[in-house]
């Protein structure tokens, strides 16, 4: 009877495809900036046990992942680096803007290679420095900023390797083929070997640089309720010691439900 059973059911699901759906375990597609990866892939696991629903993250720079959502890429919540490309995404309607939160300040940092046997003592110095693309990474943006406030951008903008994300800015300096980079703090206590962050009194960097962390639901997502569930997640009171030891700064009042916004 159970082999007729079973048999019935296969024929079933090869007759309607769609009946099996059902039976997966939902999933949720999270389309953030690089330097968060190292946050998201390690709260990744705790939510899907508990939940049961599936993360699915794609990393890249954040107004490259801004670009795929306009496009229509099914994408359901967007992480991005700053409030920049929140801001376009909820004036062009792809954002819902009541969902929209401001959850921390992400901490920008200038690193070098720790293997060079005679490294320049200045930024001014250098012969390649990496920063990612300002015009789709926030922390190239700020990156450039630093540099326009030493008023020494002038002088280096020659030099400067220009990086598609802060995760790759990180790498060439990891890989020892730039003198300086200006990456995420983030991403530096999560992939410290080989690089070294520069003294902000030797070097003359501006401190304490940071930027605006946003989370938001994508308007045309399919998957509001599971959607909705991971960012109160992400937002409980619980997740705030893993985000700060990940190098962010919780704002205050941003651990909330987004479901009373």
């Amino acid at each position: 009877m159970s082999a007729r059973f079973l048999v019935l059911l296969l024929c079933v699901l090869t007759l309607f495809p769609g009946c099996a759906s059902t039976l997966a375990a939902p999933t949720i597609t999270i389309g953030a900036a690089s330097s968060l990866q190292p946050l998201l892939d390690n709260i990744k696991p705790g939510f899907e046990k508990k939940t049961g629903i599936e993360l699915r993250i794609s990393y890249g720079a954040s107004g490259a992942v801004a670009r795929q959502i306009a496009r229509g890429a099914p994408i359901d919540v967007f992480f991005s680096a700053s409030n920049w490309f929140t801001d376009d995404l909820v004036q062009e309607g792809f954002l819902s803007e009541s969902s929209v939160i401001p959850w921390a300040e992400g901490i920008i940092v200038v690193i070098r290679p720790v293997t060079r046997l005679s490294a320049p003592s200045l930024l001014t110095d250098a012969k390649r420095i990496a920063i990612a693309n300002p015009r789709t990474a926030p922390y190239g943006a700020a990156a450039k900023r630093m540099l326009e406030f030493m008023n020494i951008w002038d002088v280096v903008e020659g030099r400067i390797i220009y990086a598609e994300t802060a995760s790759q800015a990180l790498q060439f300096a990891r890989a020892g083929e730039v003198d300086f980079a200006f990456v995420p703090a983030s991403l530096l206590i999560a992939m410290s070997d080989g690089v070294e962050p520069v003294d902000e009194k030797t070097y003359g960097v501006p401190a304490d640089v940071s930027l605006t962390q946003t989370v938001g639901l994508v308007s045309a997502t399919p998957n509001l309720q599971e959607a909705v569930r991971f960012i109160e997640y992400f937002l409980a009171p619980d997740i705030a010691s893993t985000v700060n030891r990940f190098g962010y700064r919780p704002i205050h009042g941003a651990i909330r439900g987004i479901a009373s916004r």
